[in-house]
C-alpha cells in the first residue's frame, strides 16, 4: 500500500486540469486516504514487545501460537537489557504494547504507577556459574573448587554491565553473597572478580555474555540458567544462599548492595520477571491477548523448557489496576 503524506497533496493540487483529470485527481486522491487508512489499520494489529534478552527467545516461540490464533496480527520485538529498555520508556517516551523486564523492580520503581498501571510478577530465575569445555578445569569444576579456579592465573572471566542489565549487577550480588557463605576462601572475590574482567568482555546483555563462551572468547560467567541452558552450556549450580533464586532467602540476599550510578545503589533480591502494558500502548489488546498466552499452558510449558521457574501464581504488587481480561489469572492485587 502506498504511503499518504502532505507532500503528495501538494504535487497533486498543482497539477489538476480539466474536469476528467480534476476527477481522476481526486479519485487518486481518495485511494491514497483509503491506502492510508490500511496501513495504519494494519500497524494498529502489530505488538511492539520490549523484552529482557533472556526471554527473547520465549517471545519468539510464542510468536507462531499467537499468529496462528491471531492471522492478522504482527509480533515486533525489541530485545535487550532491562534497564536500558526502562530508560527507554521513561526517559525517551518509547512506548511498547507490552515490556518483560528481568528484575520486576524496574518496573515497580520507575513505571508504576505514573507510566504504567500494574506490574505482574510471573517467573523466577537462578544464577549459575557457566562455563565451556575449553575452559580450565571443566572436567573437575565443584562448589568445593570453583572460586580457585575462576581465579587463576590466565583465566578470562566475563560480566554483563550492571547500566544496562539487572544480570550485571545481579552477579556482583552474588559474588558479595558468596564472601558471606565461602568465609576466608572467598575474601574480596567480589573485587577481585571485577578486576580479572577487561572491558571488551563486559556486555550489554546476558546473551552477548554467554555468546563469548559459546565462541570460546571467555572462560567463565554468572549467567541465568535459563540462559546456560538455551546456550546448551555447561554450569555449575550454586547454593541457594547466593544464587538469588530462592524467594523465602529474600532477607539474606537483601543484605548486600551494589551501586551501579553515583549515589544509586541496588539491593539483593530474588531473580523475579514482570511484565506491564504502558500508558500510552498503541495496541494494548493485542499485549493481554499476548500476556494471556504466556500465563497459559503454552506459556508455562515454555517457560520451563527453558529452564525458568513460573510463580504458582502470577501476583502483582500494590498499586495493580489490572485490566479485567488479566484480573482472573492471577492472585489477588497487592497479596
Amino acid at each position: 500500500m502506498s504511503e499518504f503524506s502532505p507532500a503528495a497533496i501538494f504535487s497533486l493540487r498543482w497539477n489538476i486540469g480539466p474536469r476528467r483529470d480534476r476527477l481522476g485527481a481526486l479519485a487518486a486522491l481518495l485511494a491514497m486516504v483509503v491506502s492510508a487508512a490500511c496501513s495504519r489499520n494494519d500497524s494498529s494489529r502489530a505488538i511492539e514487545i520490549a523484552t529482557a534478552a533472556s526471554l527473547g527467545s520465549l517471545f519468539e516461540d510464542l510468536r507462531p501460537i499467537f499468529v496462528r490464533a491471531n492471522p492478522a496480527s504482527e509480533i515486533h520485538l525489541d530485545i535487550g537489557g532491562s534497564v536500558m529498555l526502562t530508560r527507554k520508556i521513561e526517559d525517551l517516551g518509547v512506548t511498547p504494547d507490552l515490556f518483560a523486564s528481568a528484575d520486576w523492580r524496574l518496573i515497580q520503581d520507575h513505571l508504576v504507577p505514573k507510566l504504567a498501571d500494574f506490574n505482574l510478577r510471573f517467573a523466577a530465575n537462578e544464577l549459575v556459574l557457566a562455563f565451556g569445555p575449553h575452559s580450565p578445569g571443566a572436567d573437575r569444576i565443584s562448589d568445593g573448587n570453583w572460586i580457585e579456579l575462576v581465579l587463576a592465573d590466565g583465566v578470562r572471566l566475563a560480566r554483563v554491565d550492571s547500566v544496562t542489565a539487572p544480570a550485571g549487577y545481579q552477579a556482583l550480588h552474588t559474588l558479595r553473597l558468596a564472601e558471606r557463605h565461602y568465609g576466608t576462601r572467598a575474601a574480596e572475590l567480589h573485587q577481585r572478580f571485577v578486576e580479572r574482567v577487561p572491558p571488551e568482555r563486559v556486555t550489554r546483555d546476558i546473551e552477548e555474555a554467554a555468546g563469548l563462551i559459546e565462541s570460546r572468547a571467555a572462560d567463565f560467567a554468572l549467567l541465568f540458567r535459563s540462559v546456560a541452558e538455551e546456550h546448551r552450556l555447561r554450569f555449575l549450580p550454586l547454593p541457594p544462599e547466593i544464587n538469588l533464586g530462592d524467594v523465602a532467602l529474600t532477607p539474606r540476599y537483601a543484605e548486600v548492595s551494589e551501586e551501579i550510578a553515583p549515589g544509586q545503589r541496588v539491593a539483593g533480591q530474588p531473580i523475579l520477571y514482570s511484565l506491564t502494558i504502558p500508558r500510552g500502548a498503541k495496541n494494548p489488546d493485542g499485549a493481554v491477548a499476548m500476556i494471556r498466552l504466556l500465563l497459559g499452558p503454552e506459556g508455562r510449558r515454555r517457560l520451563i523448557q527453558m529452564g525458568l521457574k513460573p510463580l504458582p501464581a502470577p501476583d502483582c504488587p500494590a498499586p495493580c489496576r489490572l485490566p479485567a481480561a488479566l484480573a482472573g489469572l492471577v492472585s489477588p492485587p497487592g497479596s
